[in-house]
């Protein structure tokens, strides 16, 4: 399920919105996520986090991120890489028609998954473009009020919706 919340700052009129979560494509957004670390895309040591670990696991969520020192936002994929507690007890659990031991890799987790059967092996810090400090992952935390990004003031959100 996936969120969006929109505004129209008060000052300069500037229309703007932050959508997260994950929608229905997600098992497929997932998978070419995967080999995109894989592949070494986001570097080097996020592909030898991945693939040196096994049954490993990405978030994939698109977050909402958020500078504290600064205030600048941006919405982008959490790439943080999530080792199994128990990888021979999670290679029995079942996804579709073969267990994660027959499929060889893990066809896709959810961030509720993550937090029940696996730890945090490798963390995303975000940067932020504007002050290069790292940014805080807004997480479930409902959005309510963000800076518009033309001049900077704070608005509330005038509508959202929930979709997929």
């Amino acid at each position: 399920m996936g969120e969006s919340v929109a505004f129209k700052c008060r000052k300069c009129g500037k229309a703007y919105s932050a959508w997260t979560g994950i929608g229905s494509l997600y098992p497929v957004e997932y998978r070419e996520l995967t080999k995109e670390i894989a592949a070494g895309k986001y570097g080097q040591e996020w592909k030898e986090a991945f693939t040196g670990t096994k049954y490993a696991a990405v978030d994939g969520e698109e977050t909402l991120f958020v500078c504290d020192h600064c205030g600048n936002w941006k919405t982008g994929k959490d790439i943080t890489i999530w080792a199994p507690n128990d990888p021979e007890a999670f290679a029995q659990k079942q996804f579709g028609i073969k267990t994660v031991g027959e499929w060889g890799y893990v066809p896709y987790m959810m961030r509720s998954d993550l937090e029940e059967d696996f730890h945090v092996l490798k963390p995303y810090r975000c940067s932020c473009g504007k002050c290069g400090r790292t940014m805080r992952n807004a997480g479930a935390d409902p959005v309510r009020e963000l800076p518009c990004p033309k001049c900077g003031t704070v608005n509330e959100a005038q509508n959202g919706i929930l979709w997929d």
